[in-house]
């Protein structure tokens, strides 16, 4: 009993949490697009708890019922599609394309509620795993040609990269798995670790998507066109900026500058974004983000560890155009194959 109080106190505390969740990020929504949507979803998900308060009366615990409540649980596969493709696709997400994800599982429910079976159940089983796989090989796709953009196109991606995407996807499936098991095996434990994993998935949610700023990608008419336009400059003059560009940078060091874009290189040049971004890709091998961070770490961190050591480790990754320690580190040992403070040690016993 006291193991199924503990789940009904955890259900009351998810529907809270989301529920004032959801109000403060709808407060706040003018600030940025994805606070609406993610509010949207929290206060979604916030009615789709309250249905497990109401199952706490014991007149609801019949065979119909439970397996109602599982049609219901279903529903939440929405919210996961909702963000990853407001994330991805910034404006993709309007009240009729919802109403459509909503559609089949608004009709499994209502199909089930006139004819119950154990049969419309199983269909309903497979078509939730459809769906979720769906979700996921589309998501996969997007991100990886999201995270491909940023990083031909900007420096400072603190709050645009969606690398933290794997630790929610990590703790969603933990959380999924529990929600399977508490469906065929119900109890409380089972029942409260699955409420309990729904906080933290969604607090890292909202966390980061508070300070995500979301990047509208080229459409695909007008990648289609730089491609043309790049393949007959390719063939006839191939990249007439090659090493000027490089001294460029070099001169004006502008890898010093924390914000530089792709875009700020092309009118550098008068050259256009993906003829610019190809010359990184084919001819440098490599990215405009991780070209950049390497010429601040050989021409801006190096000769300041090896000449001020006064400096501190922070103090020298900001002035040398990074905007973020954790970046600077990654990038650091990527280059040297040492962290900041390897090298240092280095450098102090010789």
């Amino acid at each position: 009993m006291t193991e199924q109080n503990i789940a009904y106190f955890l259900n009351g505390s998810a529907f809270m949490y989301f529920l004032c969740t959801g109000y403060f990020m709808l407060k706040y929504s003018a600030r940025l697009r994805i606070h609406l949507i993610v509010g949207i979803i929290f206060c979604y998900l916030a009615a789709w708890n309250f249905k497990d308060i109401i199952y706490a009366f014991q007149a609801f615990h019949t065979y119909e019922m439970l397996n109602l409540i599982v049609f219901l649980d279903g529903w939440s596969a929405v919210s996961y599609a909702v963000l990853l493709f407001e994330l991805v696709s910034p404006g993709w997400v309007t009240l009729k394309r919802m109403a459509v994800l909503l559609l089949p599982f608004l009709c499994f429910t209502a199909l089930y509620t006139v004819f119950p079976s154990d049969t419309l159940q199983q269909i309903y089983w497979g078509f939730l795993i459809l769906f979720g796989l769906t979700i996921i090989f589309i998501a996969y796709f997007k991100v990886k040609k999201y995270q491909q953009y940023i990083y031909n196109n900007f420096q400072n991606i603190k709050h645009m990269d969606l690398s933290w995407l794997k630790t929610i996807f990590l703790i969603a499936f933990m959380s999924q798995l529990l929600w399977v098991l508490d469906s065929f095996y119900p109890s409380g434990i089972t029942d409260g670790a699955y409420y309990f994993s729904l906080i933290i998935q969604w607090h890292f949610v909202a966390h980061y998507c508070w300070n995500h700023r979301s990047i509208t990608m080229p459409g695909k008419l007008e990648l289609q066109k730089e491609k043309e336009m790049v393949a007959k400059e390719e063939e006839t003059a191939g990249f007439p900026f090659a090493g000027k560009l490089e001294q460029l940078i070099g001169e004006q060091e502008l890898y010093l500058k924390p914000d530089l874009t792709l875009q700020d290189l092309v009118q550098l040049v008068g050259s256009n974004r993906t003829y610019l971004s190809d010359y990184f890709n084919k001819e440098l091998n490599t990215t405009f983000y991780n070209y950049i961070n390497q010429r601040r770490i050989k021409e801006g961190c190096i000769p300041l560890f090896v000449h001020h050591p006064e400096l501190t480790i922070e103090t020298i990754a900001y002035q040398s155009g990074f905007n973020s320690i954790s970046t600077f580190r990654r990038a650091f040992q990527k280059e040297t194959g040492m962290t900041p403070k390897e090298y240092r040690k280095k450098l102090d016993e010789t």
